[in-house]
């Protein structure tokens, strides 16, 4: 036990099986030790009892007659310059440590780094900025959650957890072996009944956001077991990985003129990540026919994929009395929200969303809401489209307190309100995965009123519902790329003007 101010870790073995600490059973590291992952939902402990501790191993002298282990403690050997926890191989030869940018692989022999594995998006705050799940990306890492030995060419193996639904596997040479589980809420599938032998491959280890804990270990017949869950744990066999095949490798040569080409590749990756997003209205009256293209025939119509199968497509314009918006959305299970309550449609499945500052004077790289920000979130309620006006601080109030795990005591909207005056067309096509929304939405109701060369701050998105519509799995919009949390309805609800792109009118 850690006990930062003492600045000591003291470890116990019951000698005598009474359950009581006795002096004379306790021996005292004079450092505080940190040998669990993040927030110590994954000790680091090998399975020979090993552990690993700020740069430390601490190896079982003997067990007690009741088999407490007891640690030689006095005789910790200084193995690599890490800090907090790490766990190693089986056979204690290499050990991963964790920070908070890489998984750095140390030889316990000699202290060697010998590798690096970056871990990007660390944790549950990390998570949120993660884009969507590819082979090879580590998100959300908790930590480090078990180890193995597999055949050659595999070696020792690491279990790590994330807070996004997917767990991974790294080798003792520093490769990406595989995903365990499924982080793609569009391909999450569980199976027909809870029994023996049910597949797991595409469901999350839990319910698939802080999904905490879980374990991975190898049993004396050389099958690899995991441990995972969220309100229940599962027992998990981990099969296939005795199918691993190592395949011949070659040279690739890389000169300086392919350094120079892939910067440029870079240059360009990262403009269009960061961007300076802008948007004309054109001055028009729209009438809608579910066809983006011929609705908005003058207006610009930007395209964005948060992943794979969640392209969207938007378009607006205004007359004197309208703001017409525009969405095409291409959707596996189209328009289909289960909120029970049109306030919670943006939690509960596929909506449309405009966030608008209409205040020109608010500063652009505001970091909270003013009066004047606003979300309208359209959806489909029990049938009928519908559309909601949140404002986080209004003149008129109609307050609404929304809550969550993290927000406790709730998070106010000073207004909320369904805008019945607004006109919405909706175009399914199931078939072909996709629908359209086009809305004219009353510029009085608003507060807006545009003139030529007006400049705003706002953005237009879409939430994702999951194949039953029941929960949001996927928020993407044309500027705010922060939209990687689904798991807490209060933040995905919060407003991030900071984000917004340029909306002009013209």
């Amino acid at each position: 036990m850690a006990d930062p101010a003492k600045k000591t870790t003291e470890f116990w073995a019951d000698a005598n099986g009474d359950e009581q600490r006795q002096p004379d059973e306790l021996a005292t590291h004079p450092a505080a030790l940190t040998m669990g992952g993040y927030y110590a939902w994954s000790l680091n402990m090998n399975g020979d009892l090993t552990l690993y501790a700020n740069g430390l191993q601490f190896k079982v002298a003997d067990f007690t007659k009741c088999g407490a282990p007891r640690y030689d403690v006095a005789g910790a050997r200084k193995v690599a310059g890490f800090g907090g926890g790490a766990l190693s191989t089986p056979d204690n030869r290499k050990l991963v440590a964790v920070n908070e940018t890489y998984f750095e692989c140390y030889d316990t022999a000699d202290g060697r780094l010998l590798w690096k594995y970056p871990s990007t998006f660390p944790g549950v705050h990390g998570s949120h900025l993660a884009p969507p799940p590819e082979v090879g990306l580590i998100r959300g890492a908790f930590g480090l959650v078990g180890n193995a030995s597999l055949p050659k060419p595999v070696g020792g193996i690491w279990a790590i957890n994330g807070n996004i639904g997917e767990w991974h596997m790294l080798t003792e040479d520093g490769f990406y072996l595989t995903r365990l589980f499924q982080g793609d809420g569009f391909k999450m599938q569980w199976p027909d009944q809870a029994v023996p032998g049910a597949i797991l491959d595409n469901v999350p280890p839990g319910a698939g956001g802080e999904d905490f804990g879980g374990s991975l270990r190898q049993g004396k017949d050389g099958k690899v077991y995991i441990q995972a869950g969220k309100v229940a744990l599962w027992n998990v066999e981990v099969v296939g990985l005795d199918s691993i095949q190592e395949i011949p490798g070659g040279k690739v040569a890389m000169g300086a003129d392919d350094v120079k080409t892939a910067q440029t590749f870079r240059e360009k990756q990262l403009q269009k990540a960061v961007g300076n997003k802008k948007y004309t209205v054109q001055k028009a009256t729209v009438a809608f026919s579910g066809n983006l293209d011929a609705d908005f025939k003058d207006s610009e119509k930007p395209a964005f994929e948060r992943q794979s199968g969640s392209r969207v497509r938007v378009a607006m314009a205004r007359d004197d009395a309208n703001l017409y918006v525009g969405w095409e959305v291409q959707d596996d299970t189209p328009w289909v929200n289960g909120a029970d309550a049109p306030e919670f449609m943006y939690a509960r499945g596929d909506t449309v969303d405009l966030q608008l500052g209409t205040d020109p004077a608010a500063d652009a790289k505001r970091a909270e809401p003013v009066k004047g920000d606003l979300r309208l979130s359209i959806g489909n309620l029990q049938g009928k489209p519908t559309a909601v006006v949140y404002r986080p601080v209004a003149t008129e109030k109609a307050p609404r307190k929304f809550f969550s795990g993290v927000a406790k005591d709730g998070y106010e909207m000073q207004s909320v309100k369904v805008l019945d005056a607004a006109k919405i067309e909706v175009k399914v096509d199931a078939k072909g995965k996709r629908y359209t929304v086009e809305a004219a939405i009353p510029l009085a109701a608003l507060g807006l009123a545009p003139a030529a060369g007006l400049t705003l701050s706002g953005d237009l998105g879409v939430t994702f519902g999951d194949q039953d519509g029941k929960d949001t799995i996927l928020r993407s919009y044309w500027s705010n790329q922060a939209t990687g949390l689904v798991a807490d309805e209060v933040y995905e609800l919060m407003l991030e003007p900071r984000n917004w792109g340029k909306i002009i009118f013209e």
